[in-house]
């Protein structure tokens, strides 16, 4: 067996149908972990930028949209 120690394996939790309750409220948390103002992402909608942003401030908006994607579609089998 490997050891892991020291390296960040948080995944998000894997909703396969069953338990809507429990997931909805493990990945609300894990989402928090991610990003702070994840709910205002989920509320507003994922924006697509037309062209890679340059500033600052729009990059870490486009980042966080696709970290919110990317656990959201990553938990679902």
């Amino acid at each position: 067996m490997r050891n892991h120690e020291g390296i960040g394996s948080i995944i998000p939790p894997i909703f396969n149908g069953k338990n809507l309750p429990y997931w909805k409220i493990r990945t609300r948390a894990y989402l928090h972990s991610l990003v702070a103002d994840v709910w205002e992402i989920i509320k507003g909608g994922y924006q697509y930028p037309t062209v890679v942003p340059i500033d600052p401030a729009e990059n870490k908006t486009y980042e966080n949209n696709a970290k919110v994607i990317n656990a959201l579609l990553g938990g679902l089998s």
